[in-house]
């Protein structure tokens, strides 16, 4: 089974601020894996870390693409 993360560990692996994570998910771009439905915690796999070009999404934002607009 692959690790699980908590945002801000997620957060950390990946570059992206807990901010731009939330809005990620509200926007459907970037869907944790699980969501504890007790108390909204999000849970992010570490499949879901591509590894060479994560990094440069902050610079993506600037001009308003998300994940999903790259990877679909």
């Amino acid at each position: 089974m692959a690790s699980r993360f908590a945002i801000g560990d997620f957060s950390r692996a990946t570059l992206l601020s807990v901010k731009t994570l939330r809005h990620y998910h509200a926007v459907g771009s970037l869907e944790p894996s699980e969501v504890d439905a007790d108390n909204g915690y999000r849970y992010y796999s570490e499949n879901q870390i591509p590894p060479p070009l994560f990094p440069i999404f902050p610079l993506f934002a600037i001009f308003g693409l998300g994940p999903k607009s790259l990877f679909s």
